[in-house]
């Protein structure tokens, strides 16, 4: 009886402790990121970090209602590792953004304008209509 689903099953039980790990440890740039654009910060889109996509990958971020991936690329990234994780995520109907660690943090504005632009929000309507409840800024930048 195990079949098919039971292996699915299986995968994704070998990647969700992966997934907690990660979401634990996120990097500067990630935490800098997921700062900007945790609890709907973003015209009210939600987006989640180190989410599990098909049993097959984990994302840095996504928002499931745009289908909108963000991956943030440190030096453990190669070329041919992401072009692949990149074409099966397209292939699934996915846009697939990528920023540099140095982009989160040296231009977060110029990031955020990029996934803004993603999400097919205008950024003149952003300036006409601030987050009606922006987070507290906790000291942080």
């Amino acid at each position: 009886m195990g079949g098919k689903n039971g292996g699915q099953q299986k995968k994704m039980m070998n990647l969700t402790p992966h997934s907690r790990t990660l979401r634990k440890n996120l990097t500067d740039a990630e935490k800098k990121l997921w700062f900007h654009i945790n609890r709907k910060q973003i015209e009210g889109y939600k987006f989640r970090r180190q989410q599990i996509i098909d049993d097959k990958y984990i994302v840095d971020f996504i928002c499931l209602e745009k289908r909108l991936i963000i991956e943030i690329d440190g030096g453990q990234h190669t070329e041919e590792k992401d072009k692949d994780r990149t074409d099966y995520l397209k292939n699934n109907r996915f846009n697939v953004i990528r920023f540099w660690n140095n982009e989160v943090l040296q231009n977060i504005d110029g990031v955020l304008t990029t996934i803004r632009t993603s999400l097919g929000i205008d950024d003149e309507h952003l300036d006409s209509h601030p987050h009606p409840n922006p987070p507290p800024s906790r000291g942080r930048e």
